[in-house]
């Protein structure tokens, strides 16, 4: 999509501090219809066998072909290690809980004095400083890594197909196929467009969300100190979402080539199953069952049995095949049609 990018400044505000990204909730713009999502996505495979967690072998990339899944990860798997990882300030974060540990337990220390005071001072009633220590920095590893809970299924915007770097990265060298998902029509300012879509449709996009790339980590620390207990713990996604942005959707600008969107599966959808449509799309190891597929298109290092066997997989199904050859003129990619 030619203008992505500028639909994301619209979005989110002006293109400087990485911090004004997120004032506005994202979900309000889409309830808005003031998202122009792309017409489709695509997403990379590698085709690759590997071992469940029982060491059975298995092709994830065909079963999710076969089955019209796409795979939701941790995002502890992704590899970028500042993925979906809270920007929280330590110091604060310390000073913040040690002083709810002191109002829990009672204890009569002020806390208008110092960190260090507080934690002296703790060592009077047999808090020993070195646990202490060793709590907080528990504490404060789980608060950041919060997010690694929830489940998350990334794609790109359909152009990505030619670009010789995605195929490299994450389709196993050109040797995997891509594969082009239908999205439903919305256009923007519809204020009616959840009202043309099924229940699991319309779920599904309003957990659609496009990365932002930034040239800083937005600082999530001034809204940490504003979320107390019940909402941590809320059963309502759209309770927890406007905080949880700022993990989920930044990514460094680095990232900018991959046009990345985000599809996220919150852990708070598991607790009241029935609210949810999504719940009925979730299959075993954590396959979700996707808009349809449109287009595949294999990879110009694929092997022959490979090609064969995808072709097979879809054979009778309303979905066209491409092979991609290295252009003989440039370094870009073409793609002619397989008549199957």
């Amino acid at each position: 999509m030619a203008d992505s990018s500028k639909n994301k400044i619209e979005i989110f505000g002006l293109e400087g501090e990485a911090s004004l990204f997120f004032e506005d909730n994202m979900i309000h713009y889409k309830e808005l219809g003031l998202i122009e999502l792309p017409k489709s996505f695509i997403r990379f495979y590698s085709n690759k066998v590997s071992k469940d967690s029982d060491y059975n072998n298995r092709n994830y990339s065909m079963e999710a072909l076969k089955n019209n899944t796409v795979h939701l990860s941790h995002p502890s798997e992704f590899n970028d290690p500042y993925d979906c990882t809270l920007r929280i300030d330590y110091d604060t974060f310390c000073n913040k809980t040690i002083d709810q540990f002191i109002e829990e337990n009672g204890f009569l220390i002020s806390t208008d004095i110092s960190m260090e005071m507080k934690k002296k001072t703790l060592m009077e009633y047999g808090i020993s400083s070195d646990e202490l220590q060793s709590e907080l920095d528990n504490l404060y590893n789980t608060e950041i890594y919060h997010l690694q809970n929830w489940l998350v299924c990334c794609f790109s915007e359909p152009q990505m197909r030619f670009s010789n770097i995605m195929w490299a990265h994450y389709a196993d060298d050109h040797r995997g196929f891509c594969v082009e998902y239908e999205m439903p029509e919305i256009h923007k300012n519809d204020e009616k467009w959840h009202e043309y879509l099924l229940p699991w449709e319309r779920s599904i996009l309003l957990h659609f969300y496009p990365v932002v790339y930034c040239d800083e980590r937005p600082d999530f620390t001034q809204k940490w100190l504003n979320i107390d207990n019940v909402l941590r713990n809320s059963d309502s996604y759209t309770d927890v979402f406007p905080y949880y942005q700022y993990g989920f959707l930044p990514k460094e600008r680095k990232w900018n080539y991959e046009h990345e969107w985000r599809f996220i599966y919150p852990p708070v959808i598991e607790k009241t199953k029935e609210k949810y449509p999504l719940t009925s799309r979730l299959k075993s190891g954590d396959n979700f069952e996707f808009f349809p597929i449109k287009n595949i298109y294999l990879g110009c290092r694929i092997s022959k049995e490979a090609r064969v066997a995808v072709i097979e997989t879809v054979r009778d199904r309303d979905i066209h095949v491409y092979q991609a050859y290295p252009s003989m003129d440039n370094y870009d990619l073409d793609f002619r049609e397989i008549k199957i």
